[in-house]
């Protein structure tokens, strides 16, 4: 969700699109709307699209110049970041003297800290704090869990990337090389998923080291079939792809099919854990990406690759900020329904967000 796309580094309109997708599946099941009791998979969608994005940002300058810029890459998380964040922060606080009690907002100073340090998912963690709970809307911060999760993930993987690169460089097998480590890394941290569920459903959600098998595999997908990949994989893709391009309609059926799969775990069918959802869920969101970049024609990709959905897509990372907080303080003021609330998020989340980029982010 706050990857930066370019048309130049594997990008197509159509992943913009999907990142809408996402925060639409999360507003829905925040908002409690019957049918998308599961919509928490939207957050899976967008750590693949995170791991996916970011690696080909750093593909594309690695093979342009040879390395990534490091103090480039962070200055530029932090200016894209952090600015939003703490305008949310400041405005949450100055709202919740209006509707919330004293004694819950001193309460909430914890996981304002927490929230701005990006270290929030292991906050709640600590706190016991229920994610799927009923009662879980008393912190209008507790969304910043996945936000966590991510910017723990930018501040390791490009050291990470870099080593894998000079490594396959010095054994003249770079993309087999950095396919390998990122394989390897993607199967510990599914690992450690799978079995600490089995014990800790919480910890298992919350985890840094649980969650990033989702990040990797947007990242081994753009390492093995990214535009940046290297020689060998633009012969892959040549190999593989034209045919399939030939064939539109079937790696377009390949993109609904898994889109489909997607929002079918958002719903309230079937008894799946947290854990299984997301794995299915990623799995899913790997499958989708790979069939847009392969059919940018498809009638998919371009239902996703119209100027609304894009554009929503580019602000989502806003909406995402913005809905939860939204949703938080309209309960403790009002009573509605899940649609109305769900509606009320969407628009005053994506007002706010559409806000904070023209006027915020975008300049700073």
């Amino acid at each position: 969700m706050t990857a930066d796309p370019h048309p130049g580094w594997g990008y197509r309109p159509a992943i913009d699109g999907l990142r809408t997708v996402a925060v639409t599946l999360v507003v829905l099941f925040h908002a409690g709307v019957a049918g998308v009791a599961n919509g928490f998979v939207g957050v899976d969608l967008f750590f693949v699209l995170s791991g996916y994005l970011v690696t080909n940002v750093m593909l594309a300058e690695y093979r342009g110049s040879g390395t990534v810029r490091l103090r480039r890459f962070y200055a530029r998380r932090v200016r894209r970041l952090l600015p939003a964040a703490v305008l949310l922060v400041v405005v949450v606080a100055a709202a919740t003297l209006l509707v919330l009690p004293r004694l819950t907002r001193v309460s909430l100073v914890a996981d304002a800290r927490a929230a701005l340090l990006y270290v929030a998912n292991w906050h709640f963690l600590g706190d016991a704090t229920d994610y799927f709970a009923a009662d879980v809307h008393g912190s209008p911060f507790l969304h910043f869990w996945s936000l966590a999760i991510e910017e723990q993930f930018y501040v390791v993987y490009p050291l990470a990337l870099l080593g894998l690169l000079w490594l396959g460089r010095r054994l003249g097998r770079p993309t087999l090389v950095v396919a390998s480590g990122l394989a390897s890394l993607l199967a510990v941290s599914l690992l450690l998923q799978v079995v600490i569920a089995r014990g800790d459903a919480l910890a298992a959600y919350y985890g840094t080291h649980t969650r990033l098998y989702q990040m990797l595999a947007g990242a081994l997908l753009a390492v093995t079939w990214g535009a940046h990949g290297g020689p060998a994989v633009a012969s892959l893709r040549t190999r593989l792809a034209a045919p399939l391009l030939r064939q539109v309609s079937l790696a377009g059926l390949a993109a609904v099919a898994c889109l489909g799969v997607l929002v079918g775990v958002a719903s309230d069918i079937g008894s799946l854990s947290p854990s299984v959802r997301g794995i299915v869920a990623c799995g899913a969101s790997v499958v989708v990406i790979a069939s847009l970049e392969v059919a940018p024609a498809s009638g998919l990709a371009r239902l996703l690759g119209r100027p609304t959905m894009t554009y929503l897509g580019r602000i989502s990372y806003g909406t995402y900020l913005w809905h939860w907080p939204v949703i938080v303080l309209l309960r403790a003021a009002l009573d509605v329904g899940p649609w109305t609330m769900a509606a009320l998020a969407l628009v005053g989340g994506t007002a706010m967000a559409a806000l904070s980029f023209a006027v915020l982010e975008t300049p700073v």
